[in-house]
């Protein structure tokens, strides 16, 4: 460990970030005392699955990173260290955890916000965001969790404008890449409505939309207000969708939860003939009084070193997926900058740089002429 965290140990450093990551507990996993053995092992065979996934196994992936068991496996780590070595970053207080609280959209299973999404694997996007997904499967029988879509069936999603400075629905395939992002300012508005996103709101109108998704290949000119996902980002049948319906710097905060103080989209699944299998109406996801989900579980500060900083400290990367071969679900519509930094270097670190204009809601629009972009956080 002290041979690690002085850089004496040489560690490859690709494109995949988890190939280093592995290597580094893969050196600790060697030598490792009987105490802390079994989950240096758990933590390295993680590591080697996540970087060595590929198709359909991709699907196991995300759930085992988000398992909160993973904060005791650390917390256990951590711990070790701290005792026999003196090594201690944080408080060290860990919490194997849960998600607690009501949930009652069902159209819209899964909600992501600061409360439930501020940690490992998650990145740090969520702390200015409030996320609602919900899964897709088009065939005769949906795996549990997903909404059945009939062969030549369709999926409609209506409902208003969030209040906020950037929304869009995020489709994934099976191997959890994205697919094109239908973004704020391309929604075409509902008659009768404007969009909030290309300009002011007349009077008398209103926000509305209707998208539609489809489980069909995107064509060359697709039509507007549309997601087509028939198709796998690598090519392929794609029978499973991991839709997610993202918002970003609510007029409201980030909280308590909200939806920028619109309903949550209705989700009406209809068939090849048209007729409606099944609808979900338009819902506040977060109503007065609710108890919003709320997760538990609490990291320690994992004494192992990072290999970006071990091998490439100071040394910018822009990935939202860790370099790995698939997307893991990432947001198309946001660039992550991550500066790796190691204490070798000194206690303290200094990063310059220019702020992005941005527009300043909700006193502006966010169509207002002469900004750089919609927002930016600085976290560590």
């Amino acid at each position: 460990m002290r041979a690690l965290l002085a850089g004496e140990v040489a560690v490859s450093l690709d494109g995949n970030e988890f190939a280093g990551q592995a290597e580094v507990v893969g050196h600790l996993r060697e030598v490792a005392p009987d105490e802390i053995r079994d989950d240096l092992v758990f933590l390295h065979e993680l590591l080697v699955r996540a970087r060595d996934a590929d198709g359909d196994q991709v699907l196991g992936i995300f759930p085992a990173l988000t398992d909160p068991e993973l904060a005791g496996v650390e917390g256990r780590i951590a711990d070790f260290v701290a005792e026999r070595y003196g090594i201690r970053y944080g408080d060290g207080r860990w919490h194997v955890g849960a998600i607690e609280g009501e949930w009652h959209a069902p159209g819209w299973p899964r909600a992501g916000s600061p409360l439930t999404n501020n940690r490992f694997p998650y990145l740090l996007d969520i702390s200015a965001s409030n996320y609602f997904s919900a899964q897709f499967w088009m065939g005769d029988e949906a795996p549990p969790g997903f909404h059945r879509v009939p062969p030549g069936g369709r999926v409609v999603l209506e409902g208003e404008f969030p209040r906020a400075r950037y929304f869009g629905f995020h489709p994934n395939d099976i191997e959890t890449n994205n697919l094109p992002t239908l973004r704020d300012v391309d929604i075409e508005p509902a008659p009768g409505s404007d969009n909030p996103y290309r300009g002011p709101v007349a009077e008398g109108r209103e926000r509305r939309f209707r998208v539609e998704m489809v489980f069909e290949r995107r064509p060359p000119d697709p039509a507007p207000n549309t997601l087509y996902v028939g198709e796998t980002k690598n090519g392929g049948p794609n029978p499973a969708v991991f839709l997610i319906y993202r918002t970003t710097g609510s007029v409201l905060g980030a909280l308590p939860p909200n939806n920028t103080g619109v309903d949550l989209p209705a989700v009406t699944i209809v068939d090849a003939a048209g007729r409606v299998v099944e609808h979900f109406p338009e819902v506040d996801p977060y109503p007065p009084g609710y108890r919003p989900p709320v997760d538990t579980t609490r990291f320690a500060s994992l004494p192992i070193p990072d290999a970006r900083a071990l091998m490439a400290p100071e040394e910018p990367t822009v990935r939202s997926n860790w370099g790995l071969p698939y997307d893991i679900l990432a947001s198309a519509d946001i660039s992550y900058l991550s500066i790796p930094y190691t204490e070798r270097l000194g206690e303290v670190f200094v990063c310059r740089g220019r702020a992005f204009t941005t527009p300043r809601t909700p006193e502006e629009p966010v169509w207002v002429p002469g900004r750089d972009i919609r927002a930016f956080t600085v976290a560590t």
